[in-house]
């Protein structure tokens, strides 16, 4: 031991104090490593990484691994505690939160119900609208019951439905339950002609070509509705059956 330098000493306690720490993360109180959900900690976290890395690649490598692991066991606590908690509950903000939700939907070994309570509950938080898009996609490609979720989307009052569906029925499975939620939502008319039109070249079922064409007809007659309204040289002959216009 005589001949070890005290660079190599420095070194020897650095790597065996990393390896105690990745060997007791799974037994540390979830309260220390909730620190990770804070964006100022992750930006100090990667900045000893760069420098660690720039001054001793080693070292920088031992630290990218401990942090790699901290978030880890991080998404590993929540997926427990969203579990165990009332999900109905849970705020979800964080994205380590967000990553563990997508975790949870993926797992079919959990009851249908608490997924969907989950992916309800994400949709209706305050997280940016691709997140909210990959949940639902995520929670319909490993489920069969839609409607729920469905419905709530189309209840909702987002401004980025039509984009969503959009990529909702790339799925062709998801298509027959976004067209019933459609007729039944209190979407504008002209909305579900937008997402009729859109799917409408798509493989259907006589159940969907149905509400296609009950869509397309209601469309039809609030457009009508809506000229005879505002046209005041409308001229409706009833003997006719016909509305013609005075030129």
């Amino acid at each position: 031991m005589s001949n070890i330098t005290a660079p190599q000493k420095i070194e020897f306690i650095i790597i065996m104090t990393s390896i105690l720490v990745l060997l007791m993360l799974p037994n540390t109180s979830p309260k220390v490593l909730e620190l990770f959900d804070y964006s100022f900690i992750n930006f100090i976290s990667i900045l000893i990484i760069a420098y660690a890395i720039k001054t001793n690649t080693r070292y920088g490598i031992m630290f990218t691994i401990l942090y790699a692991f901290c978030l880890f066991q991080r998404r590993k606590n929540i997926a427990k505690e969203l579990i165990e908690k009332q999900i109905s509950e849970i705020n979800i903000t964080s994205y380590a939160k967000i990553s563990s939700v997508l975790t949870i939907l993926n797992d079919t070994s959990i009851a249908v119900e608490e997924r969907e309570k989950l992916a309800i509950k994400s949709f209706v938080s305050d997280i940016p609208n691709i997140k909210k898009l990959n949940i639902i996609m995520l929670y319909l490609d490993n489920s069969d019951k839609k409607s729920t979720i469905l419905d709530n989307l189309y209840k909702s009052n987002n401004k980025n439905i039509i984009s969503m569906t959009k990529y909702i029925v790339k799925n062709p499975e998801n298509i027959s339950a976004v067209l019933k939620s459609v007729k039944q939502s209190p979407l504008s008319i002209a909305d579900k002609s937008t997402i009729v039109e859109y799917v409408s070249n798509q493989p259907l079922t006589i159940d969907d070509k149905k509400i296609c064409t009950d869509i397309r007809n209601e469309n039809i007659s609030t457009s009508l509705a809506s000229i005879m309204k505002k046209s005041d040289d409308v001229i409706i002959d009833k003997s006719a059956r016909k509305v013609t216009f005075e030129s």
